[in-house]
């Protein structure tokens, strides 16, 4: 039995058993309609999660105290963008899918079975790793930020500062926990090997703190709040990387 791959968006088999090939038209036609479900599905999880905006707005800003809106549009503003973020969320499996419907054509069955479980762990990296920082990371970090007022100083934060401060490290965490699910995938490319992730263990950890200092607020603490969990993530990525080799078979 043939193990030959087609390329994505490729035909199936013919009425003569000849695989045939999607023209390049028909590819950029499959690409574009995969794009526009995923935009449609973003847009509309958005919209949806403006209905409840105010409600999500309350529990962002609870651990706060007391707030401040500087302009008239400020909180319709950070309402807006809470929805956006709100609705990747809930939009992320269904983009996740249609990439996965875009490429399946040119993988093999058990590579789909693959594919189809990296969009759930995807899924679940990704929430974990904001939910991870709203509960644990963001008030940490309040706290310590809160400790460099003096009494001439209090801390009156603006809405869409304090908002924007705490979906930046959402979404910081949220992308970094994706860290074995890519590690799986680019072990499964050949790419990576447990071997070579372990030869490039003290590289990948100063790698991993100047990355934490970069996407992180400037505070020593929230940077390494960051890359402690990365420096975990990792490590369970070389086993990881070792459970995506494939098993050689006895002679």
């Amino acid at each position: 039995m043939s193990d030959r791959r087609d390329p994505p968006g490729a035909r199936g088999a013919d009425a003569d058993g000849a695989r045939s090939e999607m023209p390049f038209l028909d590819h950029l036609e499959e690409f574009r309609r995969r794009i526009l479900w995923s935009l449609g599905t973003l847009f509309l999880a958005a919209l949806g999660s403006y209905v409840v905006s105010g409600r999500l707005l309350t529990i962002l800003v609870r651990a706060a105290g007391q707030l401040q809106a500087i302009s008239p549009l400020e909180t319709l503003t950070v309402r807006i963008k809470i929805s956006v973020v709100a609705g990747l969320v809930i939009a992320l499996p269904v983009i996740l899918y249609q990439g996965w419907r875009f490429v399946a054509p040119g993988l093999l069955q058990n590579e789909k079975r693959i594919a189809s479980g990296l969009i759930v762990s995807s899924t679940l990296c990704f929430m974990c790793g904001g939910i991870f920082s709203f509960l644990v990371v963001g008030p940490a970090s309040l706290r310590v930020l809160e400790g460099f007022a003096t009494p001439e100083i209090k801390n009156v934060w603006s809405v869409s500062k304090y908002v924007a401060f705490i979906l930046k490290l959402m979404l910081a965490f949220a992308i970094v926990f994706e860290l074995p699910v890519a590690i799986f995938f680019l072990s499964k490319l050949g790419v990576v090997t447990p071997k070579l992730l372990r030869a490039k263990r003290r590289y990948a950890i100063v790698l991993i703190f100047v990355m934490a200092a970069t996407i992180t607020p400037p505070d020593m603490f929230t940077q390494i709040m960051l890359a402690v969990p990365l420096v975990v993530l990792y490590e369970v990525g070389i086993f990881v990387s070792a459970a995506a080799q494939p098993r050689r078979r006895k002679t």
